[in-house]
């Protein structure tokens, strides 16, 4: 096929692809050149395209069965957040990711963004029809869809790290003194690496650390009494893969000083989407422990309502030894009393069905309302001596909302994919360098991460172009022939001229 020059070009995403226990999961390949047809079309060895409320597993299935050389998704624009979806639509969505990353996919798939260009491409393919024949003296144009990208490449040896700062209660360091930890973990996992900008989910936990580190930093140098509590601020890697970072730090005996003395460990997970707050509860905590947290808990509920916001308690019953834990705290757990606060009232079960894809956007205000409760709740744990009007009088300005606005913009304007906060990473160093400016001790620890390989990743670029029919083709080559089959002709008959006139 000759073409003309690309005539547009998109950035498309591509499919995750991964190995779990020497299964080869996700999509296998990565490049493709072919003419496109939407799935409700003839897709025998073409792309097909289909819009993401359509992706359902039975249609995905089909467009397998019929023998599709690629698939490509279209999502919506970037102004499209998680919270938009309706139960419905996260539900079938979650099917679909469930379907995409666990099977073994032989076939490039891509994701692209909706816009003007993408829809009217969609409507120019759906209003082709591949049964009107195409006239003799006027052959159509067709489209044709490129990706040409590397060859992916399985990542050996991907090394995460945990980092924490530890901010020292009264006068003088005491390693011993009860602590009280904040954690998140600030990676981020979406079926297409490079769309794992995990805005709710956990960008908005990692903001909230780190402003609160901030926060407790600016009240323990400024307060003339002094509190026993040090305080503890830990974001773990890993957390979109069963929290193996907080697994890891939990087991590495360097922590175990630490752990000992944690009176309480709050993980901070998606808190930037709602008003609503959910504290879930660890499953095993004993009475006995409950009761040295439960001034705490008995606190939040008159300061929530005081704040506009809604806080239910999610208490579960049982044990929390599961190896693929719903929440973090449930990792630490094990060890410590934990809790968890989010906007979620459950948790998803599986590292793939989370509807990460759409997870892009913060509400800058209320995640800062919401990391105000919580520096006010827990310092009327810490100052329990101390009435509420003393910790944060209302004219002390709490929250920095340029900052929680600048650094929620960082942590969503780049993929936090695992590969993509290894070890030495810029948003590593980013994140270690907020809490070393605002912690007296701070710490990295690294870890393997074992239980999964995956395979370089980058944003490609899909190459559109106008190409003449096959049967322009078959024009050319049949002017061809019939031109060297004249010439022939022509020249065999002056090549007997000239031997006729010689004989003469």
């Amino acid at each position: 096929v000759s073409f003309t020059a690309a005539s547009l070009q998109f950035q498309v995403y591509r499919l995750i692809q991964y190995d779990q226990s020497d299964e080869h999961l996700g999509s296998q390949l990565a490049s493709f050149n072919l003419v496109p047809a939407t799935y409700t079309q003839d897709v025998f060895r073409k792309l097909a395209i289909i819009q993401w409320q359509n992706a359902s597993e039975a249609n995905l299935a089909s467009i397998m069965d019929s023998k599709a050389s690629a698939v490509l998704v279209v999502l919506p624009d970037s102004t499209f957040s998680q919270g938009k979806l309706s139960s419905s639509q996260s539900q079938q969505w979650q099917k679909t990711e469930k379907y995409l990353t666990e099977n073994n996919i032989r076939i490039p798939v891509y994701f692209i963004e909706e816009s003007a260009d993408v829809t009217s491409l969609i409507q120019e393919v759906e209003s082709s029809s591949e049964t009107q024949p195409e006239f003799i003296l006027a052959p159509k144009d067709v489209l044709q869809f490129v990706v040409k990208t590397d060859t992916p490449r399985p990542v050996d040896a991907l090394m995460l790290e945990n980092l924490q700062g530890l901010l020292q209660g009264g006068d003088e360091f005491d390693a011993s003194a009860p602590t009280i930890a904040f954690v998140a973990n600030y990676d981020a996992l979406a079926v297409a690496p490079d769309m794992s900008f995990g805005a709710n989910s956990n960008a908005s936990g990692v903001v909230a650390l780190l402003e609160l580190s901030k926060i407790f930093s600016n009240l323990y140098t400024n307060l003339s009494t002094p509190s026993k509590y040090n305080l503890l601020f830990l974001l773990t890697s890993g957390g979109s893969i069963n929290y193996a970072g907080a697994e890891n730090w939990l087991n590495n005996p360097k922590s175990q000083n630490l752990i000992d003395n944690i009176d309480f460990a709050l993980c901070l997970d998606s808190i930037g989407e709602a008003a609503e707050l959910n504290l879930h509860i660890a499953r095993n905590a004993s009475d006995d422990k409950l009761a040295d947290i439960q001034n705490f808990y008995d606190k939040m509920p008159a300061l929530a309502e005081k704040m506009g916001l809604k806080l239910d308690f999610v208490k579960k019953t049982g044990s929390d030894q599961s190896s693929t834990p719903a929440w973090q705290h449930e990792r630490f757990s094990r060890k410590v009393l934990a809790a968890t606060i989010s906007n979620k009232e459950t948790a998803t079960t599986g590292i793939f069905d989370t509807g990460a894809i759409f997870d892009r956007s913060i509400n800058v205000d209320i995640l800062s309302k919401n990391i105000q409760f919580l520096a006010e709740a827990v310092s009327r744990y810490i100052f329990s001596g101390v009435t509420d009007d003393q910790v944060f009088p209302d004219t002390y300005p709490l929250v920095d909302q340029d900052f929680v606005e600048n650094m929620s913009n960082y942590l969503t304007s780049t993929s936090r994919f695992p590969s993509e906060v290894a070890v030495g990473s810029s948003i590593n160093d980013s994140l270690y360098s907020v809490l070393q400016g605002h912690t007296t001790e701070t710490a990295k620890t690294s870890f393997k991460l074992d239980s999964y390989k995956f395979y370089t990743h980058k944003p490609a670029t899909l190459n559109i172009y106008r190409a003449k029919s096959w049967i322009i083709e078959c024009y050319i080559a049949a002017s061809i022939l019939a031109y060297l089959a004249l010439l022939y002709v022509v020249l065999g008959f002056f090549s007997k001229s000239d031997d006729k006139a010689k004989r003469d």
